[in-house]
């Protein structure tokens, strides 16, 4: 009985980080329309701080992206799915960044603004490994 109750507790708790997640994800930007985000031009990806084009990544980072990368089934140094949503939504040439010699699309802003506050833990703690 206890075994039940724990699993419960634990389901819960995902299922709500899940939502959470979810929610943030679809959040649009406030006074914006579906129209105006359909036609908005890409931005151009920012580059990080911590790793510059062409700079060597650390060996753990680097393979946690070459995983994201092959996600999509292509390893052409774009990581086409969502990394804040566990590389389970589709990303946005809309929500564009870099790191290293990889380019990382978001689903949102929201998402994109969590990884640039702490890029490489971000990508340290992709979900890559299922």
């Amino acid at each position: 009985m206890l075994f039940r109750r724990t699993s419960a507790i634990v389901l819960t708790g995902a299922l709500a980080a899940s939502l959470v997640c979810l929610a943030a994800c679809r959040k649009e930007p406030a006074g914006s329309t579906n129209a105006e985000m359909k036609s908005a031009k890409p931005a151009e990806p920012a580059p990080h701080a911590d790793a510059k084009p062409g700079e060597a990544l650390s060996a753990e980072v680097e393979a946690n992206l070459a995983k994201a990368d092959a996600i999509d089934g292509k390893t052409d140094h774009v990581v086409s799915k969502c990394g804040m949503c566990a590389l389970r939504m589709a990303g946005s040439d809309a929500h564009v960044t870099k790191l290293g010699d990889y380019e990382l699309h978001f689903c949102s802003d929201d998402c994109k603004e969590s990884f640039d506050e702490n890029p490489t833990g971000a990508v340290l703690a992709f979900n890559v490994d299922e």
